[in-house]
């Protein structure tokens, strides 16, 4: 992700040639990149969860990300901010992404610190 985060263009010319999208590729990875980081920590500390057999973390996390994070973000930029005359377009929408993976992050962070998957017996 660093050097897809560095070098954007040629990355996404091994797979497209089209200008416009590669200018809106570059866009995507500037604001879906550290979300990447955050999701691969997120996964590290799930696989505990895992192998304790205390899935509760996930469901919750999801809830909260997705649901409560994204899904009103969403509203916002597609519905609400553009009658207001704010117009947001994709980078409003992958920023959508990257908020949603970082309250998953944190509530996975939550969960991990607590220690309740300390005490599960499988």
């Amino acid at each position: 992700m660093t050097l897809a985060f560095i070098f954007p263009r040629p990355i996404l010319r091994l797979f497209v040639e089209a200008p416009q999208v590669i200018e809106a590729g570059v866009t995507m990875l500037r604001i879906l990149g550290p979300s990447f980081a955050l999701v691969s920590y997120a996964i590290g500390l799930g696989c505990v969860f895992s192998g304790s057999g205390y899935n509760m973390p996930f469901l919750v996390s999801s809830l909260a990300g997705r649901w409560c994070a994204q899904v009103p973000i969403l509203a916002l930029v597609v519905y609400a901010l553009p009658a207001a005359g704010i117009l947001l377009g994709l980078p409003g929408i992958w920023a959508s992404f990257l908020i949603s993976d970082t309250v998953e992050t944190f509530v996975i962070i939550w969960f991990y610190r607590k220690g309740r998957w300390k005490k599960m017996r499988v």
